[in-house]
């Protein structure tokens, strides 16, 4: 499949301009250190490792478990001197903790996470082994290697969550921010909504469909979607490290964009003319719902001074950090026999809970 969606102007897909967001902070802080990225071959994450080389990072530690992809991201960057490529799987605790101790890096991006929603509905114990203890094992490793900041992506998915991969979210979310107040290092979580330019991504499929001429498929005309830039992501996150321990920022958005406008105008934008695309309606799939949401009944949000970042303000935080703590455990537990069924189903409890 080509990969079209990368090279479209993200203006023209958003309707609005990027957002100025301030990096200052963090890119003083990351400069002429070493920081380690997981699931740096992924789509986000290999666009964090290039900012963060071109920004004047020491030395970058991408690792990610995908072999092909790690490669690609070596050759994609031209092996720079100052990327360490390290394959392993953020499951294996010996591993990572060897890998951490090595590089002592003085921040960590955890990127890596299952996110087909999809596949969380019908294997919830892998999505859950990755997304959730794979956090912690990340987590206490980068704690244990003294490193300074460590920086969770979370999402908009997050919010009541409809599926597994939004309870993983959830849970993990809140897991981070109890650790930030139980270490020394600072813990901070972003809460992303979709991102342009994904590998996998409905943009990159309606892109491909459009350069062959297909009709686009969508699951209900009615679905409306958040969206922001890739360049606003990794900015996001390096923003994040100017903030103090323990916060939760999102980046203000604008108004949601329904996903056949935006599939409209993918498909202008790739084929260079004004005709009108054919639709088909397939139906949509498990644990997808038709609007997202930013904030859950017990959340607020502030503004971080002029940037167009909010701070999101959780009114039951300390209740929902010590209940994160707890659910972890049961959810490790859980993963050894239980079916399927239970593990989606205490899952997702967890997740109202912590809302």
């Amino acid at each position: 499949m080509a990969h079209s969606s990368p090279e479209l102007d993200p203006t023209l897909l958003l309707g609005r301009p990027l957002r100025a967001i301030p990096t200052d902070a963090g890119d003083s802080q990351l400069s002429g250190r070493t920081v380690l990225v997981t699931g740096a071959a992924g789509s986000v994450g290999a666009a964090l490792v290039a900012r963060l080389i071109h920004r004047g990072a020491e030395q970058v530690i991408a690792l990610d478990h995908h072999e092909a992809s790690l490669f690609r991201l070596g050759r994609n960057l031209g092996n720079p001197q100052n990327l360490q490529l390290r394959l392993a799987d953020i499951r294996n605790s010996q591993k990572v903790r060897r890998i951490l101790a090595e590089t002592k890096p003085a921040a960590v991006f955890h990127m890596a996470a299952y996110k087909h929603v999809p596949f969380g509905e019908s294997e919830p114990d892998e999505t859950i082994a990755v997304n959730v203890l794979g956090t912690i094992v990340i987590a206490a490793a980068a704690a244990e290697a003294g490193c300074q900041q460590f920086i969770y992506p979370s999402s908009d998915k997050a919010v009541n969550p409809p599926n597994l991969y939004g309870a993983t979210k959830r849970i993990a979310e809140s897991w981070v921010l109890a650790h930030a107040s139980a270490t020394p290092m600072a813990a901070h979580a972003v809460r992303y909504v979709n991102i342009l330019g994904t590998s996998g991504s409905v943009i990159e499929t309606f892109a491909q469909q459009a350069l062959e001429g297909r009709s686009l498929t969508l699951t209900d005309e009615r679905m409306t979607r958040y969206w922001m830039a890739m360049d606003e992501a990794t900015a996001l996150l390096v923003h994040a490290i100017g903030l103090p321990s323990g916060s939760c920022s999102l980046l203000d958005v604008g108004d949601p964009i329904s996903v056949r406008t935006m599939a409209g105008r993918v498909w202008t934008h790739t084929r260079g003319d004004r005709s009108l695309p054919e639709v088909s309606i397939t139906g949509p799939r498990p644990g997808e719902r038709l609007a997202e949401e930013l904030l859950s009944q017990s959340e607020t949000v502030t503004h971080c001074d002029e940037d167009p970042v909010w701070r999101v303000v959780h009114s039951r935080r300390d209740e929902c950090s010590a209940s994160a703590l707890k659910m972890v455990e049961q959810l490790e537990a859980m993963l050894v026999d239980s079916s399927a069924d239970s593990i989606r189903a205490r899952a997702m409890g967890f997740a109202r809970e912590l809302q």
